[in-house]
């Protein structure tokens, strides 16, 4: 099978340096080393070129804006990949009316249902209704790939994806987020970068959102007792609007913390980031909810000990009850952040940890079980484009007889003629199994085989 990879997150408007983005190119990049077939990385036409894409997918001649005509060039048994289901403008980008008259097979990935699990937060106006047509192709695919176990459980369990339909992939980490070696300066990048650090730092990341619990995480570096917290800075890195960070430091003014004691950087690149993460005494992450956990698996991947909260998928990455606490417990976080401040026994223990499940967070070892399950896709018949002469497939909706109804010895008569003129599958809301002979060709599934 050869793999269309829709990679259209790469050129979000508003967020392309942000985690799925990141994890779209990423993901790409690592089917390519692992052998894939790829027939076309497939950008969108109706948006802009993405700015800071990889030198790897630039260069690659798989890159092409997704068109009818670029596609109908392509050959061999293709299967339509999308890699982020919500991120096109519009939903028809998102499974183009060319695409899905083929009868591709469809797989795509899942980050996590945060806006449907937590929809007060998120869906405001109309953006319920398009989150909904885009979670629909989740029904709709032959393979969903979740990024974690909890995000697995999340798309079974809150959207009625079957379970045999669904694999988990997990996320991997950039080679570029690595330990210092003798050639890298990251205290010096620090300090000339961001002069206001001035001691030892606690690292953080995060955002806006409330589940990003970065008041919780002031809370809770409230707790750490004031010698302990007098030596160091806790050092929170994202971009944050002006309204968020007025209410995070009128947080802080309440708690009594001194303002050289909260750094609030605003927007890192990449190499800021990495030299604070290899900088960094310890990092924290207080999210009250995420689908993988991206940020906790950089900052080990440099080295730096890592605590994160114990709720969805954040244990995951370490798998280390006593690298968690609870994000709704600023007493607990104070607790597990002093700890590791204070005995160099559990901190290097931290690292050690990080080290070892570091290695299960690859982008060798995501693709390696991408290709794997794309292994477990059903066989499809060929390409059903509609052409001259082609009979059209017809889903009949019907009870059949047995079943005592007018409308099954209607729609039994209609049948008869109906399977000379097209390719029928009848759906019956009643039995498992055909309760008479169907003509010759007519295929029969219980509407229970669709799902939800």
């Amino acid at each position: 099978m050869r793999l269309l990879l829709d990679i259209q997150a790469t050129q979000s408007l508003d967020h392309s340096e942000r985690g799925i983005a990141r994890f779209v190119a990423e993901h790409a990049r690592g089917l390519l080393a692992a052998g894939a077939d790829v027939a076309m990385l497939a950008l969108n036409p109706s948006l802009p070129f993405p700015g800071g894409l990889h030198p790897d997918l630039l260069a690659s001649p798989l890159l092409q804006w997704n068109t009818k005509a670029n596609v109908d060039a392509l050959d061999g048994d293709l299967v339509y990949f999308v890699m982020s289901p919500f991120e096109g403008i519009r939903p028809s980008t998102v499974l183009p009316p060319y695409i899905s008259r083929r009868g591709l097979p469809l797989v795509t990935t899942l980050y996590d249902l945060i806006p449907l699990v937590l929809q007060d937060l998120y869906f405001h106006g109309s953006r319920r209704r398009v989150y909904r047509q885009r979670l629909d192709l989740l029904l709709q695919s032959d393979l969903v790939l979740a990024i974690s176990e909890h995000t697995r459980r999340d798309g079974i369990e809150h959207y009625g994806v079957r379970a045999a339909r669904i694999a988990v992939v997990n996320g991997g980490v950039s080679p570029f987020f690595q330990p210092p070696d003798e050639r890298d300066h990251p205290d010096l990048v620090v300090h000339r970068a961001l002069p206001e650090i001035t001691r030892p730092f606690v690292l953080s990341v995060g955002g806006g959102d409330s589940r990003k619990n970065l008041d919780g995480l002031l809370r809770g570096w409230a707790c750490v007792p004031e010698p302990v917290r007098r030596s160091h800075q806790l050092v929170v890195a994202c971009r944050l609007s002006l309204p968020v960070l007025e209410v995070l430091d009128g947080i802080r003014a309440e708690l009594g913390l001194k303002p050289d004691e909260v750094v609030f950087t605003g927007f890192v690149a990449d190499e800021l980031l990495r030299a604070l993460y290899q900088s960094a005494r310890l990092f924290v992450f207080p999210s009250t909810y995420e689908g993988f956990g991206l940020p906790l698996v950089e900052a080990v991947a440099c080295d730096c000990p890592g605590l994160s909260s114990n709720t969805t998928s954040l244990p995951e990455i370490l798998e280390w009850p006593a690298s968690t606490f609870d994000p709704t417990d600023p007493v607990d976080m104070g607790e597990r952040i002093t700890a590791v401040l204070t005995d160099p026994i559990f901190r290097q223990a931290l690292v050690d940890r990080g080290r070892q499940r570091r290695l299960r967070f690859t982008w060798d070892e995501v693709a390696r079980k991408t290709l794997a399950a794309l292994k477990r896709l059903p066989a499809r018949a060929p390409a059903s484009v509609q052409v001259r002469g082609q009979r059209p497939r017809i889903a009949l909706f019907s009870p059949m007889p047995p079943a005592v109804s007018g409308l099954a010895v209607y729609d039994e008569r209609l049948l008869a003629e109906l399977s000379a003129l097209a390719e029928v599958t009848v759906f019956d809301p009643v039995r498992e199994a055909p309760g008479t002979a169907l003509p010759g060709g007519v295929a029969h599934e219980p509407v229970q085989s669709l799902g939800t």
